[in-house]
């Protein structure tokens, strides 16, 4: 059964698209939750992070529109890590969190300035100099 099919199902309450779901993802989210975490909370705590993921899933099924489950989902774990985090008063450095699909922040955010920066300045070129790039 397809993602689509699944979140048709859960919209209906229906309990075998839940264990498909979790059967499916929970591997995933335990990584994402894992690496979010890092090494910061205890099996325990991930294991039970990854299960309140599919319990928000389950009480907001309703309300779910099929885009990219799996990214909501992500977010719905990456979410609750960070939330643990705070309630243990642990903090991390923004250059150490990483999305669900691994990509970090910090050199996202970096490489989204330069690439600006350097439009700029482009912009601002003689044309007759862009021969030179």
């Amino acid at each position: 059964m397809n993602d689509k099919s699944l979140v048709q199902q859960l919209e209906k309450k229906d309990e075998k698209a839940l264990i498909a779901l979790v059967e499916r993802y929970s591997a995933y989210f335990s990584t994402i939750v894992r690496n979010i975490a890092n090494g910061s909370l205890n099996s325990s705590d991930i294991e039970e992070i990854t299960a309140d993921v599919f319990i928000r899933l389950w009480n907001c099924s309703t309300k779910l529109r099929f885009n990219d489950l799996r990214s909501y989902i992500a977010a719905i774990a990456r979410n609750l890590t960070i939330d643990r985090l705070r309630a243990k008063h642990f903090t991390l450095p923004i250059d150490e969190i990483e999305y669900g699909d691994g990509t970090d922040i910090e050199y996202e955010t970096e490489h989204r300035m330069l690439a600006g920066e350097l439009k700029q300045i482009i912009s601002e070129m003689d044309p007759r100099s862009w021969d030179f790039l």
